[in-house]
């Protein structure tokens, strides 16, 4: 296995000890991207390792629209809008928009953003589930509120 491999098995085993230890091997880690388009911070937040993820994040990596939308910082969300509002409705490579994202993992706060910058509640993912957000798959609050907007009229 590659190094970028052990450590994503790390995280998914939510091996601590491993991941500190590979990070401390290869800073560079941290940030590394797999053929597939995954990094080590969205497998940490795809597996449920928030501590993980912790252990990411003080090694200086840096969370793109996907991973912040994924993991609720509605602040480095903002961010990336406010200098790219195309991301707003750009697909992962996972094939899931950022709403898609923050709806999956339950994140009110970045949900409430997207939709006030705009979001595409009617946006397809563009992978095998091709799954559209508002199919009430998920329909308690807060994923609601995009099924709800999703009803409004579209923009023009």
């Amino acid at each position: 296995m590659s190094a970028l491999e052990d450590l994503l098995a790390a995280i998914k085993r939510k091996d601590a000890s491993a991941v500190t230890r590979a990070l401390d091997a290869d800073g560079e880690l941290a940030t590394a991207r797999a053929a597939s388009g995954q990094t080590p911070a969205i497998v940490a937040i795809y597996w449920r390792a928030p501590e993980m993820l912790a252990l990411l994040r003080a090694r200086r990596a840096v969370l793109d629209v996907f991973e912040a939308a994924a993991a609720g910082d509605a602040d480095r969300v903002r961010t990336l809008l406010d200098a790219n509002g195309s991301l707003r409705d750009a697909h992962a490579p996972d094939g899931w928009t950022p709403l898609h994202l923050a709806g999956h993992f339950r994140q009110s706060a970045v949900i409430d953003l997207l939709l006030a910058r705009g979001a595409d509640v009617n946006a397809v993912s563009h992978n095998a589930d091709a799954m559209r957000l508002c199919t009430r798959r998920w329909p308690a609050a807060p994923t609601s509120r995009c099924c709800d907007a999703s009803s409004r009229p579209a923009r023009a």
